[in-house]
């Protein structure tokens, strides 16, 4: 997450069996920028795997958003 500029990470954390679902709300800053999707399929691709690194049963929903009450 390091290339992402961001204002504030939400996350949500909920068990199910041996997995662990995680729902991660970036809020972004105004220098957030992307032209494709496939720019946000990667910094996903690459936050799932750093994650599942450190545990393999993480499953992970990435939302970019601006307004924060999107993430309440």
């Amino acid at each position: 997450m390091a290339d992402v500029p961001y204002e504030h990470v939400e996350v949500r954390i909920s068990k199910r069996g041996r997995d662990v679902y995680l729902l991660v709300h970036i809020i972004v800053d105004d220098a957030f920028s992307i032209a494709t999707i496939s720019e946000l399929d990667e910094i996903r691709l690459k936050c799932e795997a750093e994650m599942r690194e450190w545990d393999p049963a993480i499953i992970m929903d990435i939302l970019f958003i601006k307004d924060p009450e999107l993430a309440e």
